[in-house]
């Protein structure tokens, strides 16, 4: 099915899949940035819940580029557009082939942006970015796939990437329990403080 999509949506001149792609990390480096201005704002402000949500926006992006990466070499998938012949797909499955195709890194980056939306109060603002953030992921995806830098399981298995961190370090980060974590050891170092 991969190779199928692929050759039906390939077009390496499309000028709309070009901007799309030169556009698709945004979201990723978004993240690090505002993650970046939460955890200094919080530190001299001493809110934990910004340096919290900025530790989470921080890692999220990183972690999800960092896997990718690591995939990526491990995987060693070649590109559609790389391939000397569809042939070869099917010997090979492409993996192995010295390439770079396995996850895709730009869909994974244009997945980051859903970091944000926990940190939105429910309601329209949230839904209005999980609905903008659909369609700029999906046009990521088939804008990758159209260029032929990537399969459809390439962009898929990014986004799947990028959403379970999201949720892992959801739970871990902005869980209640990451406070409360944080609460218990200022109490721990200010009862050793005693008063001279």
């Amino acid at each position: 099915m991969d190779l199928y999509i692929s050759e039906f949506l390939f077009d390496s001149g499309a000028t709309w899949a070009r901007i799309v792609s030169a556009f698709a990390k945004f979201p990723g480096y978004a993240a690090i940035a505002v993650g970046i201005g939460l955890l200094i704002y919080g530190f001299i402000k001493k809110r934990d819940g910004d340096v919290a949500n900025g530790a989470y926006l921080i890692s999220g992006a990183c972690l999800t580029a960092l896997i990718v990466l690591i995939l990526k070499e491990s995987t060693a998938r070649m590109r559609f557009a790389d391939l000397p012949s569809p042939e070869a797909y099917y010997r090979n499955m492409a993996f192995g082939m010295g390439g770079d195709s396995f996850p895709s890194g730009h869909t994974a980056m244009a997945a980051c942006g859903f970091l944000f939306a926990p940190l939105l109060s429910a309601g329209k603002k949230r839904t209005t970015l999980n609905a903008v953030l659909c369609v700029w992921v999906t046009a990521t995806a088939l804008a990758r796939i159209t260029l032929g830098a990537h399969y459809f399981t390439d962009t898929a298995a990014a986004i799947i990437i990028a959403l379970l961190i999201k949720l892992i370090l959801g739970y871990f980060i902005l869980n209640k329990g990451y406070l409360k974590s944080v609460e218990k050891c200022k109490s721990i170092f200010k009862k050793k403080r005693r008063p001279a």
